[in-house]
């Protein structure tokens, strides 16, 4: 998910719909240590230690059009929840997240 300028998660719910549609599960995952190997403002990529995590796939066979909101939540939150704290998004009143 992306990350606005004050350090937010931003929502995106293009992949709910597609879950709505395929009825297929969602496999997160969370890359982290990018910010150590691509600086903002720069495109010049530096050696640094990544870690990727495949998280439990999320049934979505049952999911319904009209919680999408519930599910960006939650899988915003499993995202979340599996970050390193300092890697962990600001929470921002109005953002529409708090973790």
């Amino acid at each position: 998910m992306p990350v606005t300028k004050a350090g937010a998660l931003r929502s995106h719910k293009g992949f709910v719909h597609l879950a709505l549609q395929s009825r297929r599960p969602i496999v997160p995952i969370v890359l982290t240590g990018t910010h150590l190997a691509w600086r903002k403002g720069s495109f010049h990529l530096r050696a640094a230690p990544l870690t990727v995590k495949y998280l439990p796939p999320i049934r979505t066979d049952d999911w319904t059009a009209d919680k999408i909101e519930d599910y960006v939540k939650m899988v915003h939150d499993v995202y979340v929840k599996n970050l390193p704290k300092s890697q962990r998004p600001a929470v921002i009143e109005g953002a529409g997240f708090s973790s």
